[in-house]
């Protein structure tokens, strides 16, 4: 097939837009990319203001993403890891809890916690457990039902929904009564689980930086 008979054009400069102009190059064609500014990213952007990197909104880069694994190259970027848990500010009261098996030093912090019951703890290690085997695949394949539904449905106290799940997974799907499909809540806490947060050294805009 000769791309000569063909002209392309991709919309925004955008991470979406980046890969797709990636994956048409490597079949052959030659498309070409429009872009509304006068930079690459989209909302994956850095600022440099007086020497300090300002990353456009919140972002990171779960490392376990399948695409991420198939189009960047880790090492040149320098990723930064976060560690393998969240800190929750409640009542004027700082709490930090994570996976103590990924990472010891989180284990008395996330046994005393005050976040969730000692029923709640174990059934988050039975949740990471069951996604740690269950494929992307069968997760998109699966039936699918509110992720607060999901939740409750697994046993989680409402404590435990309103202190963690609510503020951690509001910020990712950006909306705070967890409508969103467990679908995407399974595969996202799968990522957390089989990956690490983290951000490149040159801060979030190096990702499409490096795609260009």
């Amino acid at each position: 097939m000769s791309d000569s008979k063909y002209k392309i054009h991709i919309i925004g400069a955008g991470i979406s837009g980046l890969i797709s102009a990636t994956v048409l190059e490597q079949n052959g064609f030659s498309p070409v990319i429009i872009e509304a500014t006068d930079s690459i990213g989209g909302r994956v952007k850095t600022d440099i203001v007086d020497g300090y990197q300002l990353d456009h909104v919140f972002q990171v880069l779960l490392t376990a993403y399948p695409a991420a694994l198939k189009y960047l190259n880790f090492e040149s970027l320098e990723l930064q890891r976060f560690m393998p848990g969240a800190t929750i500010y409640k009542d004027g009261k700082q709490t930090t809890i994570g996976d103590p098996l990924r990472d010891v030093s989180l284990l008395f912090s996330t046994l005393f916690s005050g976040i969730g019951s000692f029923s709640d703890k174990i059934k988050i290690l039975k949740l990471n457990r069951r996604l740690k085997k269950k494929t992307v695949s069968n997760i998109f394949a699966d039936k699918e039902q509110s992720t607060f539904s999901y939740l409750v449905d697994l046993g989680f106290s409402l404590k435990m929904i309103e202190d963690f799940f609510t503020p951690f997974f509001s910020g990712i799907f950006l909306e705070n009564k967890l409508e969103t499909s467990s679908r995407m809540f399974e595969f996202v806490y799968k990522m957390f689980g089989e990956g690490y947060a983290s951000l490149p050294k040159a801060g979030i805009g190096a990702i499409p930086k490096q795609l260009s």
